[in-house]
């Protein structure tokens, strides 16, 4: 399936006001309020007071590409080649410009002349504080959930009605999904994925990341000895295990990510599923394991919803119907 992006209900919603809005996993609080002029003050990640433009016209963003197109907001830059090319169709991102790494300099953000610029929380203070010398930068929790960092973006853009209508038609599909899978994940069977870097450290994902829509979404249940993992840190992204333990982790069904672009990585990876270990596990024996491309391991709005189409046709071995990527304008 082309990879396309989310048009979602922009009638048939009541215009209401800006709310103060509350993150769900780390607590990066933003809010709304009126200020003078052409502009108005936007509380950030950081607690602070950002005068952002009413209607800014050349946006830049770090890292927020997928929430800028699930909504409809157009921008002038963003960082194409370290991330949105991994996930989003070229296409998508045609008119934007790469910032490239802006740890490595700020001269192709300065170049754009932004009149607005979004960036994630990790970022160095002093980066902030040169980018802020540029144009007005507001910070948002990219270590939020998915549906927090897609409300900030809303609030920040008067687009807190589309947000919730994304929201609300993700669960919508979902849900159907859910129902889909239902026959082929019976009650009682598990499923965990894995990932292996050049570093030849071997990960299993938690409730993060993939573990998201698994766990959390889609309402699967993971391995007893992923279980306790993920109630001793829950909000790990992963946890690191040696190769050897893989089958204690391992459930009914198994997911393995590939860093594709990753040479070492990928060596490593192959080698790992041609070896005994992986090839003893039972979920690989009886034909029960995916493999899945570097693009899965991102969490993002537009991920997520194409990740509940490529789930369905792995699990279901890409029989049935096929999945259909929700339109606002036509369901």
């Amino acid at each position: 399936m082309k990879p396309t992006y989310f048009r979602f209900l922009t009638a048939a919603l009541a215009k209401t006001m800006l709310f103060l809005l509350c993150a769900c996993s780390f607590g990066g609080a933003s809010s709304v309020e009126s200020a003078a002029g052409d502009t108005r003050l936007y509380t950030d990640a950081l607690g602070r007071k950002v005068a952002v433009p009413v209607h800014p016209e050349r946006v830049v963003v770090q890292q927020f590409y997928a929430e800028m197109l699930a909504l409809g907001i157009e921008m002038v830059g963003t960082n194409k080649t370290q991330s949105a090319d991994m996930t989003v169709a070229k296409e998508m991102l045609a008119d934007v410009e790469d910032i490239g790494n802006i740890f490595a300099g700020l001269e192709k953000v300065a170049s754009l002349e932004a009149d607005l610029i979004v960036v994630p929380e990790y970022l160095e203070r002093a980066v902030l504080d040169n980018l802020a010398k540029i144009a007005p930068t507001v910070v948002v929790n990219y270590s939020d959930s998915m549906y927090s960092r897609l409300r900030a973006i809303g609030a920040l853009f008067g687009k807190s009605d589309e947000a919730e209508a994304w929201i609300q038609a993700y669960e919508a599909k979902a849900a159907q999904t859910k129902e889909r899978l239902a026959s082929v994940v019976r009650p009682g069977e598990t499923i965990s994925a894995f990932i292996l870097y050049h570093d030849k450290q071997l990960y299993v994902y938690g409730n993060q990341m993939i573990g998201a829509t698994l766990y959390g979404t889609l309402g699967f249940a993971p391995p007893p000895k992923l279980k306790e993992l993920i109630a001793g840190n829950p909000s790990e992204l992963w946890y690191t295990i040696s190769p050897e333990t893989l089958p204690d982790y391992a459930g009914d069904y198994v997911m393995i990510i590939t860093p594709n672009g990753d040479p070492a990585a990928e060596q490593e990876t192959s080698a790992l599923m041609n070896g005994p270990v992986w090839r003893s596990i039972p979920a690989v024996v009886n034909g029960r394991a995916i493999a899945l491309d570097y693009k899965w391991a991102f969490y993002d709005p537009l991920t997520m919803e194409r990740l509940l189409d490529e789930l369905a046709l792995k699990l279901t071995g890409g029989s049935g119907r096929e999945s259909k990527t929700i339109d606002a304008k036509g369901g």
